[in-house]
């Protein structure tokens, strides 16, 4: 079994995932198993060349909870994964599915 690294946030996407899970609350559940996964196995994300500290991106994709996909960017060495950048994206389709359920 894989050892698990300890996760450290930056404030940016502290303050990111915490304003985005108040609008769609099943984006924690994803969140946190995009957490589980990276600190066991750093290496399944996608290295970006040309970053320093280097830093790779993982992309996790939702379900009928959490109907976006989320993009993290992060760096990791032995001991700790850093949580440097979010981004979450909502294709078009979903978008609109989101706002004819907020308006009925």
């Amino acid at each position: 079994m894989a050892v698990a690294r300890t996760v450290v946030e930056s404030a940016a996407v502290s303050q990111a995932i915490d304003a985005e899970v108040q609008k769609h609350s099943g984006l924690e559940d994803l969140y946190r198993g995009i957490q589980w996964r990276i600190c066991r196995e750093p290496e399944i994300g996608y290295p970006v060349p040309g970053t320093n500290p280097p830093l790779s991106v993982v992309r996790a994709f939702g379900w009928a909870k959490y109907p976006g996909e989320v993009v993290v960017a992060y760096s990791h060495d032995d001991n700790e994964v850093v949580l440097h950048g979010i981004r979450f994206d909502y294709p078009a389709s979903n978008a609109l599915r989101l706002s004819a359920a907020k308006s009925a």
